[in-house]
């Protein structure tokens, strides 16, 4: 892997404290996609695409089964081990945000999508920032090499008693480049990957 980019595995809360203090930048879901389109056809696909990755981008469950999604998110730079936890994801105090909220009985989630589905979720396009372009070459790569007919589906989380956030993690091809909300904070097989400065 170029030097300019650096592994950090093991737990999010123990990982993302270590990449900020060597002055490197967590990469988004928006930034890994850009990466993966960038290396195909060349000796770096295999491990871009055959990995799965924990993002900067978060989570964060509202107690009415509501969500918004907080792109290179801030309470997510600010953990560490000491975080207080709940069933892996951080207890937050009030979040006011303009964030877009998403309903869940509004879009389509806990399965994977077919391809016109993929190109049109919003959940997908918000992640993407909005770059539809980009959203459309990701979903007809994923589909070039995916050996499935449905990929791309966005796995969330129950929400909790509490206000709850967590880390919105990429899959791997293998696992259909699916985008899990439901992962652990402190997984001990996370992978963080920080971009210098």
């Amino acid at each position: 892997m170029i030097n300019q980019y650096k592994t950090f595995p093991g737990k999010y809360v123990e990982q993302m404290p270590s990449l900020l203090k060597k002055e490197y930048n967590p990469l988004s879901i928006y930034d890994l996609v850009v990466k993966r389109l960038e290396v195909l056809n060349t000796a770096e696909e295999d491990f871009w695409w055959s990995t799965d990755f924990d993002t900067s981008d978060g989570i964060v469950y509202n107690l009415d089964f509501t969500f918004k999604i907080f792109l290179d998110a801030d309470f997510l730079k600010k953990v560490d081990k000491n975080t207080s936890l709940v069933n892996g994801s951080i207890v937050l105090e009030d979040l006011f945000s303009s964030e877009r909220t998403f309903f869940r009985n509004e879009h389509i989630f806990c399965r994977n999508l077919d391809q016109n589905e993929s190109k049109e979720h919003h959940c997908w396009i918000k992640i993407l920032r909005e770059n539809t372009k980009l959203l459309s070459d990701y979903s007809d790569a994923v589909w070039s090499k995916s050996s499935k007919d449905d990929n791309m589906g966005i796995f969330i989380a129950p929400p909790e008693k509490v206000l709850s956030g967590c880390a919105l993690h990429l899959s791997q091809i293998a696992r259909q480049s699916d985008i899990g909300g439901d992962f652990y904070l402190d997984f001990k097989r996370g992978l963080l990957v920080g971009k210098l400065n």
